[in-house]
């Protein structure tokens, strides 16, 4: 189930990032120094990454060097921004555009999924969080694109969401496009909360899932955008 693989997507993006870093300077190498000592004898290389960005989303960003083992035995080397805005924490990986932003006491994070079309070289990045299985459209922001449930949704069924005290958008759909996701996008980066209702497939049963916003949604489009547009396919 869609809810389950992102689940461990996300366990596993904790899992290979390490912890925010306080070191200062143009390229941390903290998390490369520990890859070289597990693989010594692993000769080191460029990796290609698919975010060729030349200056940082914020300049207070961290750029961590980081490294991982490739399918040829190397080791890629590649560069990861981390930083802050308030409280909240984020990074994303310019490899291959992967994210998250951490919001103080939410138990789930925004996260931010980057990929390229092999045939047309389109350029898509989308925001999506737990425990509603739901992703948005950040790059290119039109035409919009919010979907919700996804496999684990009843096919045909109503899903709404809400934010705030704003008016509830309904859909039969999978969820909403052009200018009601868009509408649904600036209520939501400018929002406190957000309501999702949809029907869980195969139980048919109403999920009503409520999620803090607190400018972490904001923040995780800004990213996701600021990504998207620094993408070389």
């Amino acid at each position: 189930m869609i809810r389950e693989a992102v689940a461990i997507s996300a366990l596993l993006f904790a899992i290979a990032l390490p912890a925010f870093s306080e070191t200062s300077g143009s390229c941390d190498t903290s998390g490369l120094d520990a890859v070289r000592k597990m693989f010594p004898e692993r000769e080191m290389v460029e990796a290609r990454e698919l975010v060729r960005a030349q200056t940082p989303f914020r300049p207070s960003s961290t750029i961590q060097c980081q490294g991982d083992v490739r399918d040829d035995g190397k080791i890629g080397r590649f560069r990861q921004e981390e930083g802050s805005v308030g409280e909240m924490r984020y990074r994303v990986s310019y490899r291959d555009g992967a994210g998250a932003v951490e919001v103080p006491g939410s138990r789930y994070p925004w996260t931010i999924t980057c990929k390229t079309d092999a045939i047309s070289d389109d350029i898509d990045c989308v925001v999506t969080r737990l425990p509603a299985v739901f992703w948005i459209r950040a790059y290119p922001a039109k035409p919009g694109r919010i979907v919700i449930g996804g496999n684990d949704r009843t096919p045909g069924a109503t899903v709404a969401v809400r934010v705030d005290r704003h008016s509830a958008h309904v859909s039969t759909g999978d969820g909403f496009r052009g200018a009601a996701a868009d509408s649904i996008v600036s209520e939501m980066e400018h929002g406190t909360s957000l309501l999702v209702r949809w029907k869980q497939w195969p139980r048919d049963t109403t999920e009503d899932v409520a999620i803090e916003l607190d400018g972490g949604f904001k923040l995780a489009m800004e990213l996701a955008r600021w990504a998207g547009s620094h993408i070389k396919p």
